[in-house]
C-alpha cells in the first residue's frame, strides 16, 4: 500500500455506513451516504451493521428523541435498511437523514454472474 493511503480491513459479516467528509458537520450531512458491505462465506445470514444519526446540534439527542437508529442487513439476495428508531420531530431539509440519498454501495464477497443486474 502506498504511504499516502490507509488500509481498511473489514471482517466478513459487517456493514459500515460511509459519508464523504466536508469542512463542517452541516456541509458533511449534505453529502450522500454509502455502504461498505463485507459478506461472510461461513454465515448464510450474510452481513449486518448499524447507523446512529443524531440531529447534530442537541446535547441530549437520545433523551430528546432527536436521533435515528438504522439496522442494515445484507445477503446474496440484496441489502435491507430497517429503521429501528426514528425521531419524533418532523424532518427539516436539507441536513435531515430522511433527505439523504445513498450513492455508492460496495459489496465484497459476492459471486456474480458474467452480467449482473441491478434493481433500484
Amino acid at each position: 500500500t502506498p504511504l499516502n493511503k490507509i488500509n481498511l480491513h473489514l471482517r466478513g459479516g459487517t456493514i459500515i455506513p460511509t459519508q464523504q467528509p466536508a469542512n463542517t458537520t452541516v456541509y458533511s450531512r449534505r453529502n450522500p451516504m454509502g455502504l461498505l458491505v463485507a459478506l461472510n462465506d461461513s454465515n448464510p445470514a450474510g452481513a449486518s451493521g448499524d447507523l446512529f444519526w443524531d440531529d447534530g446540534e442537541s446535547y441530549n439527542s437520545i433523551l430528546e428523541n432527536k436521533f435515528l437508529h438504522v439496522r442494515f442487513t445484507a445477503s446474496a439476495n440484496g441489502v435491507n435498511c430497517i429503521p429501528d428508531t426514528s425521531p419524533v420531530p418532523a424532518p427539516s431539509p436539507p441536513s435531515h437523514w430522511a433527505y439523504l440519498p445513498y450513492d455508492i454501495i460496495d459489496v465484497f464477497g459476492l459471486n456474480l454472474p458474467d452480467t449482473p443486474t441491478v434493481k433500484a
